[in-house]
């Protein structure tokens, strides 16, 4: 699927319309749909709860180095492409994205464990996998995919507690994942291409470093994953307070977006928090809850951006509604 994801992305350099965009993105959508849930589901089947926060928190840390990358390279691209063979610059910005992805897949094709029990990976002996097994055994499945399994997870604490978690806490990521800073600046109409690039790339260089500290934190500290919970909560109050004062400075807005960039704390640590709190229940019933997790976030997320964080709402992200007598 990483193959199809990074074929279609090449495909978007040829896009001539919205429409075209739109419809790429979508098929984008189904072929990455897997990468993220099932990366989580199986560093959940292989690490105990005093190691799995680190290992969740560096897959996200990726993940953000490759979006703080990403504006370095978009600038790059930009200055040295833009209009070489009649192409626009973000033209072979999406060429040269899809290209870097054939790699990671093969890497991914040839490499990726699957589950200890499940696993044929070359590199790992039969001791090895034993040993895997061993650490973090499975639960026998209860015949999976009938409606008896259906009942089960529609009548789990699990799937409404951590549904619910992760939808809340995911929107607190809005101040950083919707590129609320990029928007600002270009609301202002002060900065260059490259300064619209470059500028917001240390929300995610934030993001890396708090990311590593709470999921590491929370293993020392025997999965008490929770406490990230009370750090987003004090930075999104604290953050908006700043970037609301209506006397704020260039500067002030700047550190709280960076500041805001903390919250992607929560992504690793709650997901690591789902997997350890289901460290004994069956696999498939793990694998459910979490992927409702990601897609439950993703469903208000793409309504609540629009809602709350509409570029025409820059500088401040505020609306002002006409007062009735």
């Amino acid at each position: 699927m990483m193959l199809v994801w990074g074929a279609l992305t090449m495909v978007t350099a040829a896009a001539k319309t919205p429409q075209h965009i739109m419809a790429i993105r979508f098929f984008q959508g189904i072929a990455e749909s897997s990468t993220f849930v099932g990366t989580h589901y199986i560093l959940g089947s292989w690490y105990t709860g005093r190691e799995l926060g680190k290992r969740s928190g560096i897959f996200t840390s990726s993940g953000l180095a490759g979006t703080m990358f990403g504006g370095f390279l978009q600038t790059a691209i930009n200055s040295s492409l833009h209009g070489a063979q009649g192409m626009a610059g973000w033209r072979w910005l999406f060429i040269i994205d899809g290209i870097i992805t054939i790699p990671v897949a093969i890497y991914g094709l040839f490499l990726f464990p699957d589950t200890p029990s499940t696993t044929s990976a070359f590199y790992l002996t039969s001791a090895e996998r034993a040993l895997a097994i061993a650490r973090v055994p499975e639960v026998p499945e209860r015949a999976p995919w009938n409606f008896a399994f259906v009942k089960r997870v529609f009548t789990s604490w699990y799937w409404y507690g951590f549904v619910m978690l992760w939808i809340i806490a995911g929107e607190t990521e809005s101040f950083s994942s919707n590129s609320l800073l990029a928007i600002y600046m270009k609301s202002t109409k002060k900065y260059t291409i490259p300064q619209l690039n470059n500028y917001p790339t240390g929300v995610p260089a934030v993001g890396i470093v708090s990311t590593l500290f709470w999921a590491t934190l929370t293993d020392f500290l025997g999965g008490k994953r929770y406490l990230v919970g009370y750090w987003i909560g004090i930075t999104g109050v604290v953050t908006a307070a700043m970037i609301l004062n209506p006397d704020a400075s260039v500067s002030s807005i700047f550190g709280a977006y960076y500041w805001a960039g903390s919250v992607y704390a929560c992504q690793a640590t709650f997901f690591a928090w789902a997997n350890d709190a289901m460290r004994f229940e069956e696999d498939s019933l793990r694998a459910v809850v979490i992927a409702s997790m990601n897609c439950g976030s993703n469903a208000v997320n793409a309504w609540w951006s629009l809602l709350f964080y509409s570029a025409n709402f820059a500088p401040k992200f505020t609306v002002s509604f006409p007062r009735t007598a």
